[in-house]
């Protein structure tokens, strides 16, 4: 009895020293620390070049090894997209049936306009007729020039009335294409209506993946526009017999890309921020959702190698991890510095674990980079006065004390197209409308609304840095205030407000830079990192040191007639940060 317990404690012994856990790996070369792993006897899984290291599967034992020989390790976490977590799931369904009786009064009011149109068509026919006739008994020139006019304005009416009918047919039904209206809220279209769309600019979009629809796959003028689609889990990048058949099993990627790129149009207007931009596909997340640091990290790499061969400019990063560390030391922030350094705009999410204070996620805690947070429309998009901050986004300080989000976007139940077989689809089949939109609200959506902004603005002037979209970003965004200009959101929560896409395209101002004080070579070197100007007081309030005024403060409603004064707006957007200790 005795001998079999003993021979069970040992096999149980054995058995833990060769469970294997995932581990970064670092060295001052990446040859050699990939042939120390092999020499202890873990299995190396990746190699990440951007952050100088592998991942690897190893027991107690090899780590053992390894960290007797000095080199550096982390754990290979797990990390998600940002979408709405299922314990949020009853306010999610309470989205949804808003969002269909938003639909259902928007195409209520156009077929009320139809129908106005058509009864000034019939009015303005027989207007033309009763002038004509009285022309003719009357035996007047004039009078008949002037019933020619009628007529002819009569036959313009009718023109009209039928073209626009045509069109909402074609767009709305027989392809299914519906309003997205968040581009409206933030003076899109008037980018667009200027000949900026986003041409000759690449996005990169580290998601789940893409599905096959027409909107993606060609941008607005019908050109092909998907220039690679790299599967960062196995390595692989996919051959166009493979794109076309699409690989996102979970749904979220494909509709981040719809937000960002989507060229479909309804009533002559397109359903996405830069219908013509080019597009990069990372896949680094599997079908619930879920991927590894070391995925996103493999995909990061991806896009910093091929940068100049699909002129990358942009990069959309949707997804979020708790901080679990300084900004500096998270592996995937690492990555993340890697590509501001070489020129790559990156636009984060804030993360959808808010309201409270100093819940932003990874990378979006990062401080050089664009970081989003969520407004929405209240679902009324005509009636701007009852906008606010969505229940869900997550606010700042950051644990350093940086000022995120930066600026808020669009982030409410916002379309895009979806595949109804993926996960989130299968999950939450009253968001999907059996064909092909699907309503989401995620801080992921409004990372993807700005994504778009960025290659309008790139488009537009391809020499800005990457330091530079982001202040004139800044600059453009207006704050939620009240009626006397006082914020009703604290700028740990709105950031610099409400970006505006003519504005941040069209500036009316001096370019300046952000980020300005902070030294990302040393940062990334490891010689000098930073923190911001929020503190904390005694009493627990959330503030910004020499800004006295400026603290955390609830709020309700949004008014976009107020915007920074000129000294905030400096304030904001080229601040002086100290270094860490």
């Amino acid at each position: 009895m005795a001998t079999a317990a003993i021979g069970t404690i040992l096999l149980t012994m054995v058995a833990s020293q060769n469970v294997t856990t995932s581990m970064l790996i670092y060295g001052d070369d990446l040859d050699a620390t990939t042939a120390a792993v092999m020499a202890a006897g873990g299995d190396v899984t990746h190699e990440l070049g951007i952050i100088g290291a592998v991942a690897a599967d190893l027991t107690a034992n090899e780590r053992s090894t390894l960290e007797a020989q000095g080199l550096e390790m982390r754990s290979n976490r797990s990390v998600g997209v940002a979408g709405v977590s299922k314990s949020k799931k009853i306010k999610i369904n309470k989205i949804s049936k808003a969002d269909d009786r938003e639909w259902k009064k928007a195409e209520q009011k156009t077929k009320k306009l139809a129908k106005e149109w058509e009864k000034a068509a019939e009015e303005a026919v027989k207007a033309a007729e009763k002038a004509e006739k009285e022309a003719e008994k009357r035996r007047d020139r004039a009078a008949r020039e002037q019933a020619k006019q009628a007529k002819e304005e009569a036959k313009s009416w009718e023109r009209t009335l039928k073209e626009w009918n045509k069109e909402w047919a074609k767009d709305a039904f027989l392809r299914g294409t519906k309003p997205t209206f968040f581009p409206d809220l933030i003076t899109t279209h008037d980018v667009h209506d200027a000949n900026v769309t986003g041409e000759g600019v690449t996005i990169a979009i580290i998601d789940t993946g893409l599905m096959t629809d027409v909107g993606l796959r060609q941008g607005g003028k019908g050109r092909s526009r998907i220039l690679s689609s790299y599967d960062a889990r196995t390595d692989h990048e996919l051959r166009w017999s493979e794109i076309v058949r699409g690989n996102d099993d979970n749904g979220h990627g494909s509709h981040v890309a719809a937000v960002a790129v989507s060229s479909r149009k309804i009533r002559g207007q397109h359903n996405g921020m830069a219908p013509d931009a080019n597009l990069v596909a990372v896949k680094a997340f599997g079908e619930s959702g879920e991927g590894t640091y070391a995925d996103v990290i493999r995909g990061l790499d991806y896009i910093l190698q091929n940068q100049e061969r699909f002129n990358i400019r942009v990069v959309n990063l949707s997804f979020s991890a708790e901080p679990q560390s300084f900004y500096w030391d998270d592996p995937i922030n690492q990555a993340v510095m890697r590509l501001w350094q070489a020129g790559i705009v990156v636009v984060a999410s804030a993360g959808n674990t808010g309201p409270e204070a100093m819940t932003i996620g990874v990378p979006g805690n990062v401080p050089y980079v664009i970081t989003v947070g969520a407004m929405t429309d209240n679902y009324t998009p005509e009636d701007r006065s009852d906008d606010r901050l969505t229940f869900f986004t997550a606010a700042g300080t950051t644990f350093e004390g940086f000022v995120k989000p930066d600026f808020v976007a669009p982030g409410g139940h916002i379309r895009g197209v979806m595949p109804k077989y993926g996960h989130i689809a299968r999950m939450y089949p009253q968001f999907h409308d059996g064909g092909n939109y699907f309503a989401m609200s995620g801080t992921s959506q409004s990372s993807a609304v700005v994504t778009g902004l960025v290659a309008l603005m790139l488009q537009a002037n391809p020499d800005l840095t990457p330091d530079q979209v982001k202040y004139r970003l800044q600059v453009a965004s207006r704050p939620a205030v009240d009626k006397q200009g006082e914020l009703v959101f604290s700028i740990f929560q709105q950031g610099a407000g409400l970006v505006d896409a003519y504005r941040a395209v069209f500036p009316q101002a001096a370019d300046g830079q952000a980020n300005m004080g902070l030294d990302i070579d040393a940062d990334i070197e490891g010689t000098a990192h930073f923190r911001g100007r929020a503190n904390q007081d005694a009493a627990g309030n959330y503030y910004l040191e020499g800004l006295d005024g400026f603290m955390w403060n609830d709020g309700f409603m949004w008014n976009d007639g107020f915007m920074w004064s000129d000294s905030l707006t400096e304030t904001m957007s080229i601040n002086t940060w100290v270094p860490q200790q």
